[in-house]
């Protein structure tokens, strides 16, 4: 059965519809392109061979055919005529045909001048008049004639050089099953050295390639890892000297130089930037910015050497900063032993949102802080560092500022932050105070619970501020997420990383959580 190349070749390059293709990865897609081109070669192969076969099987049974009646012809010149002779032309005719072993002939005949057949392959045909499509008496010499399903040789019987004359004629029909046969088993051949080229074609070519390509591969996904913010996803330096290796450790070079400005970066802030959440020009929005710092730091500085001051204040910042960060809350910057940070960046939250992010995010680092400081003193016998925290709603500018091409720093501006700075150090240590506006955007005393506000004259303000000093939460659903949360934290690797603790000390570390959370959660912290 003959192949449909059409339906072969539009199913093999459906992979190439432009919503198809962008889906492949690149692996796949050399992988097809490569096996697309073999296979190209292939059928342009098969076909051509196909095509020649075919050729030289129909030049082959002409050829034998002219050669037959040919021969015939010439021999039976003096029995044609001869009386009682048809005996012998049917002997003459069925040696001929008894030599076709390949079963190529159809129909043979022997005729008079009149078209009546003497002898013939089918004896019930004797005597019958000859009806075939070939016109007989127009023949001058030996003719070929091809029809649909046969080829027909045919030659006249003549005797005579000079002026011959036509004593009858010799007709053999050749069927062309036989070449169907022989293309049907090329066709069959084809179609199995096909499928095996297109496995070994697609074997080969993927085997290949994962070693060529397993260098692009491994820097694709580098450089998609670097994209998600993992900065260190494996990928080793090239020893060779093409383009894959050039590629790969300029790549290389490009994240050594990207650490740094990871390191000092602020992924949070990135991140939202990237989303289109937080304005990429100065603007004016509406924040709650908080400030913290340790209490008397420079006592506390005082008994610890530099590296081990360095060494607590990141674990500190960790602390607070992971707990900002689950809050919504953006880092703005650590200066010496004091941190800022801003809420509300996402104007979609709007600021009761963001007003209670920022005081649960306080509450839960006192919290999570006083946990360190006793971990801290219990395990490593260091001396434990309290902290207090001021937060302040109002609306500030925000946005790229600084000196262009040297360094630009995203920051935020205003009365507000002068505020919250202030309102820190109006804290008890371990406490949290919180200006008016935070105190009724958060929802007032339906959520927390407060001391009266104590009106302080605080410097840069014409008019005295009312200073709300946090106790806990009102709230009691608000209240328990806040303690499962806190719980959670202390079960985290990253926190356990930074308490740097064996098996033993973490249950006691456990041990020390659930005790504090299953107290009110209320400030400060003793």
């Amino acid at each position: 059965m003959p192949i449909n190349f059409k339906n072969i070749l539009g199913n093999t390059f459906s992979v190439l519809r432009p919503s198809t293709w962008k889906t492949l990865s690149m692996v796949a897609k050399v992988i097809l392109v490569t096996v697309a081109l073999i296979l190209g070669a292939i059928l342009a192969g098969g076909i051509s061979a196909y095509l020649v076969a075919k050729s030289y099987l129909e030049g082959e049974i002409t050829f034998t055919g002219r050669q037959l009646v040919s021969s015939l012809s010439s021999s039976i010149t003096t029995l044609i005529n001869k009386e009682g002779g048809e005996e012998e032309l049917q002997v003459a005719l069925n040696k001929l045909v008894s030599q076709d072993n390949e079963g190529r002939i159809e129909d043979a005949y022997i005729l008079d001048k009149s078209f009546v057949i003497l002898a013939a392959s089918s004896r019930e045909m004797i005597r019958t008049k000859y009806t075939g499509p070939l016109k007989l008496e127009t023949m001058t010499g030996l003719t070929t004639f091809a029809k649909s399903n046969a080829t027909i040789v045919a030659a006249p019987v003549q005797w005579g050089k000079t002026d011959p004359v036509v004593l009858g004629y010799v007709v053999f029909e050749f069927s062309s099953s036989t070449i169907d046969k022989a293309l049907n088993r090329i066709i069959l051949w084809f179609a199995l050295i096909f499928l095996v080229a297109v496995a070994l074609a697609s074997v080969i070519t993927w085997l290949v390639l994962k070693g060529l390509l397993k260098p692009v591969v491994n820097l694709g996904q580098a450089a998609q890892a670097l994209a998600n913010g993992d900065i260190d996803y494996p990928i080793e330096e090239s020893k060779g000297h093409d383009e894959i290796a050039a590629a790969t450790n300029s790549f290389l070079a490009m994240r050594e130089a990207q650490k740094v400005f990871v390191r000092f970066s602020n992924p949070a802030l990135v991140r939202k930037i990237q989303k289109g959440v937080a304005p990429d020009k100065a603007e004016e929005v509406k924040l709650t910015i908080g400030f913290g710092d340790g209490v008397k730091f420079t006592n506390w500085s005082s008994a610890h050497t530099a590296p081990e001051i360095s060494e607590m204040l990141t674990d500190y910042f960790t602390i607070a900063g992971r707990l900002i960060d689950d809050h919504n809350g953006i880092i703005e910057k650590f200066i010496g032993d004091a941190v800022m940070s801003y809420f509300g960046l996402d104007a979609v939250e709007g600021t009761r949102v963001h007003a209670r992010n920022a005081i649960k995010a306080k509450i839960a680092i006192q919290h999570a802080l006083a946990v360190t400081s006793w971990s801290f003193k219990k395990f490593h016998s260091r001396l434990p560092l309290k902290f207090r925290f001021g937060l302040a709603t109002g609306k500030c500018v925000v946005g790229p500022i600084g000196a262009k091409g040297v360094k630009l720093d995203y920051t935020i501006i205003g009365s507000t932050v002068n505020l919250a700075s202030r309102l820190e150090g109006t804290a008890e240590p371990g406490g949290l105070s919180i200006d008016n506006f935070t105190f009724q955007n958060a929802g007032g005393e339906e959520f927390l619970k407060a001391k009266e506000p104590t009106p302080v004259q605080i410097k840069g303000f014409d008019t005295p501020i009312p200073i709300y000093s946090v106790i806990g939460l009102q709230d009691a659903t608000e209240e328990e997420r806040l303690r499962i949360l806190i719980r959670k934290f202390f079960e985290t690797r990253e926190v356990l990383d930074v308490l740097k603790l064996n098996t033993n000390q973490v249950h006691l570390l456990h041990t020390e959580v659930e005790r504090r959370i299953s107290e009110p959660l209320s400030l400060p912290v003793k």
